[in-house]
């Protein structure tokens, strides 16, 4: 039987199926990316609003990949406001114009199995704007 008549070698199978791969890769990458974008853009104040919390639900993570719980100790339990003051607006549509936004966060331990050790830490954050959202009160327990 002719060598073109034959199909392909394991090699080149396995060759094509890297490539397929990858372009699959590339492709699920491109379309997830589009996705979170195209939300960002419905409503440019939500998708602000999403990245201060994002930035401030970073912080407490931080301090847990530092090893360094006691942060936590002085900060759980009540809302409290973020400890970085906002950054500046970036446009004049920025939901930082005044009357400006606010960043609450409230961190609460929890012991899942009853052994009286803290297990992890829940924290949520709430990012308020323009009176759209009722911001919790500073030092108001955490619901």
């Amino acid at each position: 039987m002719p060598r073109d008549q034959r199909g392909m070698t394991f090699i080149e199978l396995m060759v094509a199926s890297v490539i397929s791969a990858a372009v699959a890769g590339g492709t699920l990458a491109t379309m997830i990316t589009a996705a979170r974008l195209s939300t960002g853009k419905v409503s440019p104040d939500v998708g602000e609003a999403v990245a201060l919390g994002q930035e401030t639900i970073e912080r407490p993570r931080n301090h847990v990949a530092a090893d360094d719980l006691g942060w936590f100790a002085s900060r759980t339990g009540s809302w409290q406001d973020d400890d970085v003051a906002l950054p500046p607006p970036t446009s004049s549509e920025s939901i930082l114009q005044p009357p400006g936004a606010e960043r609450r966060r409230c961190i609460t331990p929890v012991d899942d199995d009853l052994d009286g050790r803290t297990d992890y830490y829940k924290v949520q954050v709430v990012v308020c704007w323009d009176g759209t959202t009722a911001c919790p009160g500073v030092g108001t327990a955490c619901s």
